[in-house]
């Protein structure tokens, strides 16, 4: 397949990334681009993952070029709130660099523990062993550098961003200036030829044809599902929760309100999202309709938001496509795969696999089966490792307030490949840290071999390591006073006026 000519369907975030991206790096590529006047995008304002950066460095561009656009705002750190027990405790997962060093190995700070007990090392503390990073999160503060540690301001900060915004910001710095081709209009009729390939696509009356087709059609994956029929995976059983309210607030104190860490807390039948954007604060909460109903999670939402809000109900399908590429097909963003934003994966996939796409359209003449083979493989093993990542932080939790928490203790379908993960954790043979800010967060141990001899570390070792940690600890805690605030770096470095 020689690719002289794409056909992206779809606008929003998803068509319009696609579009900025390969036109910037395929300016010999006819590129065009085919957006419904009558169907909007979802628009709940976007959590993204420290990756993002990649899809940034790749066009090139620097915070104060996109953010104001945006309403963007820094990210830090997830923080999972009343998951473990219910009782209000809150741990993070924070960015930036994962640091054991002068500390031996992860199982010392399940030995710490048991010596000195859990009011020095509650599985809150977890990810200050690690991270020094996370003093950010916990006292709302940006800086761009973090004493003693690697932290990467340009690779280890993610952010908070209006991806409606963010798309048109992209639409018009990047797909009109490179030459993209726009057509406002809603798609009639697929053709395939002989083979199953689209041969063509009508939309109002103009007939497009292609090399290559993009579906960015979201959850209705009018193309990868509906007309190459690439086979429809459920995650349903492992992922239980199947729809969302979303809503944008107001500010009542910006300065204190605008956390610089994506805020998800656990709620009677399912989790609450908090995205502080720079304009207002957008809100959702995903739940499970299988035990309850919607006015009831309307009150119930309402009245932890103490205030009276207008909220959108989203259906969510949660699952994958067989095949990303198929035929002449590629699926990005939903219309190929989706999991509950719990862990702010609904951009990743998208930039991640237009990232390796525009890799293999750039550097390969003709695109061959092996290319086709690759990009698949890619894309579904990343989709899985972050269905199971999200997973965890339902199997592992210790709520047994209703049916909906014991099911997700009890009944969810999470299969042997977790097992794999934290086999290879305890071996030391993987560096999806993820997993061990989750698991020490709901106060699950790992099972070392050495986690029950302390001949060992009972000593000046172990002694040794604590004095340590205690200094580096009340050190960050005097450093952390004097950075920053996220509300007046963004005012100095971003925005300019408060």
């Amino acid at each position: 397949m020689r690719v002289k000519s794409i056909c992206i369907v779809g606008g929003g975030s998803s068509g319009w990334m696609s579009a900025a991206l390969l036109s910037k790096n395929l300016p010999e590529t006819k590129i065009i681009l085919i957006e419904s006047n009558t169907i909007k995008p979802i628009g709940v304002g976007e959590s993204t993952l420290a990756e993002f950066n990649y899809y940034l460095n790749a066009l090139g561009l620097e915070d104060k070029d996109w953010m104001p656009y945006c309403d963007a705002t820094y990210k830090t750190s997830i923080a999972f709130k009343n998951f473990r027990d219910g009782d209000g405790e809150r741990f993070h997962y924070p960015f930036g660099h994962y640091d054991l060093s002068g500390k031996e190995s992860l199982e010392i700070f399940y030995l710490l523990q048991k010596k000195y007990g859990e009011e020095i090392y509650s599985p809150e503390e977890f990810a200050r062993f690690v991270n020094k990073d996370v003093y950010l999160a916990e006292f709302n503060k940006i800086s761009k550098t973090t004493p003693n540690s690697t932290f990467d301001f340009k690779f280890n900060i993610a952010y908070h961003l209006n991806a409606n915004k963010f798309g048109e910001f992209l639409k018009n710095k990047f797909a009109i200036p490179n030459g993209v081709t726009i057509i406002n209009a809603d798609l009639n009729t697929i053709k395939l030829d002989d083979q199953g390939y689209i041969d063509y696509i009508i939309a109002d009356n103009k007939l497009v044809k292609a090399d290559l087709f993009l579906d960015c059609t979201g959850f209705k994956s009018l193309l990868l599902e509906n007309s190459v029929n690439s086979e429809f995976i459920s995650f349903e059983d492992q992922l239980p929760n199947n729809s969302a309210l979303v809503s944008h607030i107001p500010y009542t104190n910006k300065e204190t309100e605008m956390k610089n860490y994506t805020d998800c807390v656990a709620m009677n039948y399912g989790w609450s999202w908090n995205i502080p954007l720079w304009s207002d604060i957008g809100v959702g909460y995903v739940y499970s309709d299988k035990f309850v109903d919607d006015k009831e999670v309307e009150s119930e939402f309402k009245k932890f938001l103490n205030i009276d809000c207008d909220l959108r109900k989203i259906n969510i399908k949660h699952g994958k496509h067989k095949k990303a590429w198929l035929k002449n097909v590629i699926g990005i963003g939903l219309s190929y795969a989706f999991i509950e934003p719990l862990e702010s994966t609904g951009l990743l996939t998208t930039h991640q696999n237009l990232l390796v796409l525009s890799n293999i359209l750039k550097d390969r003449k003709v695109i061959n089966k092996f290319d086709i083979d690759f990009f698949n493989q890619k894309t579904d093993n990343y989709i899985d490792v972050m269905k199971n990542f999200v997973v965890l932080h339902w199997i592992l939790s210790s709520r047994d307030d209703n049916e909906y928490w014991n099911f997700c203790r009890e009944k969810i379908d999470y299969r042997g490949d977790i097992f794999n993960v934290m086999e290879s954790l305890l071996n030391k043979k993987t560096d999806n840290v993820g997993f061990t800010y989750i698991m020490a967060g709901m106060n699950y141990k790992l099972q070392f071999p050495i986690i029950d001899d302390y001949s060992y570390y009972y000593g000046d070792k172990c002694n040794h390591i604590h004095d340590g940690y205690m200094q580096e600890k009340k050190y960050m805690l005097q450093w952390i006073e004097d950075q920053q605030s996220h509300y007046h770096f963004l005012c100095d470095n971003v925005y300019g006026s408060k």
